[in-house]
């Protein structure tokens, strides 16, 4: 401050130049959407194969598992995002997912299988009213007719709408 005040031709030559960036200019948005990309593919896998209770696929989950939670939010990462709304799960296909899970631990615990040993080793017991309700009992019940030798379809979207979620 002294010097600047009572020596300031001095000061400009010891000082360096301030040099303006052109901080766009600095990013190539498509090399850093592929980069991501990657990425988040490897962190969907990573999600759907970990051993132990399914975790639901959601924007939260891929964000956590990358590692990366505000760059995801661009909208510059075109590829990227549209991936991600592609891998993102519903709540019926994670309610499947989970039931499939919780059968495969009951079998191979060498149990036998009931409604409500499936329901408490998915921890099901929070949707004891409405469609959701009735949805899992379907889904339930699909599958171990499928255990059973009767093949059914699971219908998706049969009891469960989006507002419900």
């Amino acid at each position: 401050n002294y010097i600047y005040k009572y020596d300031r031709d001095w000061y400009h030559k010891v000082t360096p130049k301030n040099k303006k960036r052109n901080k766009c200019a600095l990013i190539d948005w498509n090399k850093r959407d592929d980069e991501f990309l990657e990425k988040v593919k490897v962190a969907v896998s990573n999600i759907k194969n970990k051993s132990g209770k399914p975790i639901r696929i959601s924007v939260g989950s891929i964000k956590r598992e990358t590692g990366i939670e505000k760059k995801l939010d661009n909208i510059k990462l075109v590829k990227t995002r549209k991936y991600i709304e592609t891998a993102v799960e519903s709540k019926e296909e994670y309610l499947i997912r989970k039931i499939k899970w919780g059968i495969t631990e009951i079998l191979g615990n060498g149990e036998t299988i009931s409604k409500n040993k499936i329901r408490i080793k998915c921890v099901l017991n929070c949707y004891k009213t409405g469609k959701i309700k009735k949805f899992i009992d379907d889904v339930i019940d699909i599958e171990l007719d499928n255990i059973n030798g009767i093949s059914k379809p699971i219908e998706k979207n049969s009891y469960v709408s989006e507002s419900l979620l």
